[in-house]
């Protein structure tokens, strides 16, 4: 059995002004490799494990090699940013778990509020973890630029429960604040949150799960 010892999210900051013409570049790009799909989503793991859309390139490296090459070339040449948080499991279990005698893990004990600044104790959740440095990243990001700007998050789904605990999250952020950042201040700059399904093709979300793939 194969464990992973990090976990992270990873996002893409566009400027609204730019998002046409990545669409553009992904579009030639989906229409060179898969003329025959009306609609192709990027999407890392079914093209690390070339799977599903991307099974065609299972017996011909030469072509993934050059698919992978266009993506990137497109990422390098394209104006936007990318922003991932990481989390070292192995450590947050040394500083969170709780052990029997043998040392064998058990549980993870409550983390208190580095979440949000007033919210009760929650159960420790990697994905939510992540998001608070993630939304810190972004607020920084647009608030230090010469020019005034104001953001939005729009998130890819990941089923109901999920996406309820999102939105969840966002919500004490939006009315409590996050880190030093007061609740007026981040309002001030991100503006809303959107979660939209996968197959909308929208091109942000989909940069953002490639940031990884070997190669790009």
């Amino acid at each position: 059995m194969k464990f992973l010892l990090h976990f992270g999210i990873s996002g893409t900051i566009v400027a609204a002004s730019d998002v046409y013409e990545l669409y553009s570049r992904a579009k030639k790009i989906k229409n060179k490799y898969f003329p025959d799909k009306n609609k192709l989503i990027f999407h890392y793991t079914e093209t690390l494990n070339k799977k599903e859309d991307f099974a065609r390139f299972k017996n011909n490296y030469q072509k993934y090699r050059a698919y992978t090459d266009s993506l990137k070339s497109f990422v390098v040449n394209s104006r936007f940013k990318f922003s991932c948080v990481f989390v070292d499991k192995h450590e947050l279990i040394k500083k969170y778990g709780m052990f029997d005698k043998t040392g064998r893990i058990l549980k993870i004990k409550k983390i208190g509020s580095n979440l949000f600044p007033k919210s009760e104790f929650i159960d420790y959740n990697l994905y939510l973890l992540c998001l608070r440095h993630l939304l810190v990243s972004f607020y920084n990001f647009i608030s230090d630029r010469q020019h005034p700007a104001r953001g939005i998050i729009v998130a890819e789904a990941r089923g109901k429960r999920e996406d309820d605990e999102l939105r969840t999250a966002f919500q004490k952020i939006y009315y409590y604040g996050v880190s030093s950042i007061k609740p007026t201040q981040f309002r001030r700059i991100i503006l809303d949150l959107f979660i939209v399904p996968k197959t909308q093709d929208y091109v942000g979300t989909q940069l953002a799960d490639y940031d990884c793939l070997p190669g790009v």
